[in-house]
């Protein structure tokens, strides 16, 4: 029978997916994983496709080639009973404003700078939230580790109060006071043990596993007084761009 437990336990580790195991890893790693997050590929793909836009604005439509008869009789099929009846071929080659078609690409090239801007300041939120994930196991392990210590003391307590009761002290009441204490103490490692659930699964979808990281060391920069180093801000302006070549493919 212990057998048998001993391969059921064994079963249900493997059966838990790699990516929630701990994983000690630098904080680089983890920010090169970040990289790869779903919503940053997505913001990618879009700036692409902008790109490409660009390009296809500039170029000409395909000509059309178009081959026919024309009064060619129906009933008595030739081509010199009419002297009208000929063959043509024709060949169409649109020739769209260049001033729009400069202005489309423009617009499409600001729309693809817009989108980078959306992914850096995605990006950056990203990153913050991973840092704030990481200070929070930080906590949640400190505290887990006051707690045990806590636990660890009433258990003392517990000997030496049942030592004075064996030397015939009336101290029973202080092992009610104890116990009351310890189930608060329980209750705090319950709710630890929630939030460290709800913080692994939420460093799950950010990087795909639980890191054993530290969070870095968070350091000061000052401001250069320039109003671009905002994420929002290049974002806003980006945006005016895109509508500023809006506004000059209007005007062509």
């Amino acid at each position: 029978m212990p057998h048998i437990a001993r391969i059921l336990l064994v079963a249900a580790f493997a059966a838990i997916p790699q990516a929630t195991i701990a994983s000690a890893q630098s904080f680089n790693e983890l920010e090169a994983r970040l990289k790869s997050h779903p919503s940053l590929s997505a913001l990618g793909y879009d700036a692409e496709a902008n790109r490409e836009r660009a390009i296809a604005a500039t170029a000409l439509p395909d000509p059309v080639v178009s081959l026919g008869i024309n009064n060619f009789p129906i009933f008595d099929p030739s081509f010199d009973t009419y002297l009208p009846t000929n063959k043509a071929v024709g060949i169409r080659q649109q020739i769209p404003n260049l001033a729009g078609r400069q202005a489309r690409a423009g617009e499409a090239r600001a729309m693809s700078v817009r989108t980078e801007a959306v992914r850096d300041a995605r990006y950056a939120a990203l990153r913050a939230e991973l840092i704030a994930l990481l200070a929070d196991k930080r906590r949640l392990a400190r505290q887990r580790t006051l707690a045990e210590a806590q636990n660890a003391k009433y258990d003392e307590l517990v000997d030496i109060v049942e030592a004075e009761i064996d030397a015939g002290r009336p101290a029973v009441y202080r092992l009610a006071e104890i116990e009351s204490e310890r189930a608060e103490v329980s209750r705090t490692l319950v709710d630890l043990d929630q939030q460290e659930a709800e913080t692994d699964a939420l460093l799950i979808e950010l990087v795909g596993l639980v890191p054993s990281t530290s969070a870095p060391p968070l350091t000061e920069k000052d401001w250069s007084g320039t109003a671009l180093e905002f994420h929002t801000v290049r974002v806003a302006d980006a945006a005016v761009r895109v509508t500023d070549y809006g506004i000059d493919e209007a005007r062509a």
